[in-house]
């Protein structure tokens, strides 16, 4: 299995495009900016099956219209969907739009995805959003707007929750500490090294 991290757009998303033996993989993810993201995609002759979405923030989907035009299956949580199509200042403020996209699966509950042979555990981690999820592939947690390095995704907004941050986070924390962590902004890092330094769970 092949990760490859693709930062975009103006609030440097983090695009992350996961790859088998058979050139077949899912994204998670987008950004403003797909270029990038498509030229790896083209160049390395891989057929993109899924799109997974950690969360409805315009930055993280603004470019799912482009990767369904690839015949990619769309998964989001159901409460995350009104997003989708909700105006967003600060997108305005930044010359972005989100096109109206279709959400193929819908994520109701924490479970496991099996897309070809990849196998992807969900966890559900509202906080910064209420429908926001992590997605756990073998040894490697991507963890979206809820877990960074060193921090953890803004509690400010009108669906946010301080508890249920803290509460998201501490579920993470409970994972192999070895765990690579691959967050929707900034740099990888490990459970360990987040649950042993970063003091997000005392918000």
């Amino acid at each position: 299995m092949i990760i490859k991290q693709i930062s975009s757009g103006p609030l440097d998303n983090n695009i992350y495009i996961i790859s088998n033996n058979q050139k077949q993989a899912i994204m998670i993810d987008t950004a403003s900016d797909m270029s990038a993201a498509f030229k790896y995609i083209k160049e390395n002759d891989l057929t993109l099956l899924s799109l997974l979405l950690t969360h409805g923030h315009f930055d993280h989907i603004a470019g799912a219209h482009e990767v369904q035009n690839l015949g990619a299956k769309i998964y989001m949580h159901e409460k995350d969907l009104f997003k989708i199509n909700q105006s967003d200042s600060m997108a305005s403020m930044l010359g972005i739009s989100v096109q109206p996209f279709v959400v193929d699966k819908v994520i109701k509950n924490e479970e496991t995805i099996n897309i070809e042979d990849f196998s992807i555990q969900v966890i559900y981690t509202p906080g910064h959003t209420e429908g926001g999820v992590c997605y756990l592939i073998e040894n490697n947690l991507f963890s979206g707007d809820t877990l960074f390095k060193d921090s953890f995704g803004r509690v400010d907004f009108f669906d946010s929750s301080p508890d249920k941050m803290v509460s998201s986070l501490l579920k993470l924390y409970k994972l192999n500490g070895d765990i690579i962590v691959y967050p929707g902004h900034g740099e990888k890092t490990t459970i360990l090294r987040e649950k042993t330094n970063n003091l997000a769970a005392l918000i």
